[in-house]
């Protein structure tokens, strides 16, 4: 045999064989491959749950008081359940409707066609005047009426009644239904016919004094009351005198505190078939004037009363005023 030296692969044969170290990038790419089932669990149970709080959350709508909660925490007993939905509905005793980004008040001159404002006229102030002249001697001289969804059907058809006060009013529909809102459920109609500074009235309070629109909605049986803003008001000039002199209307943007008004935001002068609609909590006032007639104007103030309060509202009632 021969004895030639062995290659140094043979004489390390008999070696271990020697480990594979992985560099550190692939050991983490293999521990994430390891991890990956349980990290989609997790990605899916947390899909779902956020799909499932986002179907309550688009679902979930605000618990407003309703006539039936009051029923039904008061067994039923209409004057208590009344008196109940005051007091959770306007538990202040005072509501306002009206949002922070409403416009203090809208113009629209010519609001009614030509035409049609003609008509209007005629039919109000000739041909069926709702207001006669002895009137005036006891003090009124406004034609007031307060109504609901279903005394505005009233309204619609008074050129259908037989009465001849109803038939007098269906004019009026078409001043107020051009502007009505339609979220309003409550209504308060006015013709109003102001006389000069020189006309002596009965039970007059002189130059009227700035105040806000709005709607009493009592319960009798509890005494309990609230009191709510309109949402807005809208005024038509039927008639202006050519040579009136004052008469503007002043509107204010808020009330202060201690009843503080400050500096009026504008005021605007009547011309005939101008509308002016302006914020129903707006304090306002309108100034006297002087001129050898006196001025005829329409008001429309709109109420968005609460359904749980829609009770207190008249279906449909007409009255004299003095303003």
């Amino acid at each position: 045999m021969s004895n030639l030296p062995l290659p140094l692969w043979a004489k390390y044969s008999s070696f271990p064989a020697r480990q594979h170290v992985q560099s550190p990038a692939k050991l983490h790419r293999s521990q994430r491959q390891r991890r990956s089932p349980f990290l989609a669990l997790q990605v899916f149970c947390v899909a779902v749950v956020c799909g499932f709080g986002l179907v309550a959350f688009l679902s979930w709508q605000p618990h407003t008081f309703s006539c039936g909660d009051a029923l039904a925490a008061t067994g039923g007993d209409i004057p208590s359940a009344r008196a109940l939905a005051l007091q959770k509905v306007c538990p202040t005793g005072s509501l306002v409707t009206n949002p922070p980004e409403q416009p203090l008040w809208k113009l629209h001159s010519s609001f009614l066609p030509a035409a049609d404002f003609a008509r209007l006229q005629r039919e109000l102030l000739e041909t069926r005047p709702l207001m006669q002249r002895h009137h005036f001697a006891d003090g009124f001289n406004a034609v007031n009426i307060d109504f609901n969804r279903e005394g505005w059907a009233q309204l619609e058809q008074a050129g259908d009644l037989e009465e001849e006060e109803d038939q007098a009013l269906a004019p009026l529909i078409e001043f107020a239904r051009p502007v009505r809102l339609p979220g309003a459920n409550g209504w308060s109609l006015n013709v109003v016919y102001s006389q000069p500074r020189s006309v002596q009235r009965s039970g007059s309070s002189g130059p009227q004094d700035p105040h806000i629109d709005n709607l009493g909605l009592q319960n009798g049986a509890s005494g309990r009351a609230c009191t709510l803003a309109s949402h807005q008001t809208s005024v038509l000039y039927l008639s202006v005198p050519q040579d009136m002199a004052g008469g503007n209307l002043t509107v204010w943007k808020e009330q202060g505190q201690n009843g503080q008004l400050g500096t009026p935001e504008g005021s605007i002068r009547p011309a005939e078939n101008l509308l002016v609609s302006f914020r129903g909590n707006a304090p306002h006032r309108v100034e006297e004037f002087d001129s050898g007639s006196m001025r005829v104007s329409l008001t429309l103030e709109q109420y968005f009363v609460p359904e749980a309060l829609y009770w207190a509202l008249p279906s449909f009632e007409a009255r004299r005023l003095r303003y």
